[in-house]
């Protein structure tokens, strides 16, 4: 049985399958079925680690893309350069386009 996860532990649980290259279908699709994502505990540096590592393990998986992109969105004036880079190139990578998010990072 999978548990709900908050930001931080989905992107914690999802970037060391992405460095280790896991290819375990039911293992690499756990953060997010399990992700439980509230505008209140997103960090940009979530949003970006959760969008690398999606990206870098070949998952689209369209809901949890849609709510890294609005819970961006609510918080762009507090991303750096770098994290919306990560997350521009991962959603790139996966051709997920989202209007107002490339907007706002552009």
């Amino acid at each position: 049985r999978l548990v709900r996860l908050d930001w931080q532990a989905t992107s914690m649980a999802a970037w060391p399958l992405a460095e280790s290259s896991c290819r375990h279908e039911r293992l690499s699709d756990a953060p997010a079925e399990a992700g439980s994502l509230s505008d209140d505990e997103a960090s940009p540096q979530h949003i970006a680690t959760t969008a690398w590592a999606f990206a870098t393990l070949g998952k689209d998986d369209a809901p949890l893309l849609n709510a890294l992109a609005a819970n961006a969105l609510a918080i762009m004036d507090k991303f750096e350069p770098r994290s919306i880079s990560n997350t521009s190139w991962a959603f790139a990578v996966l051709v997920f386009t989202h209007g107002p998010l490339l907007a706002a990072m552009s």
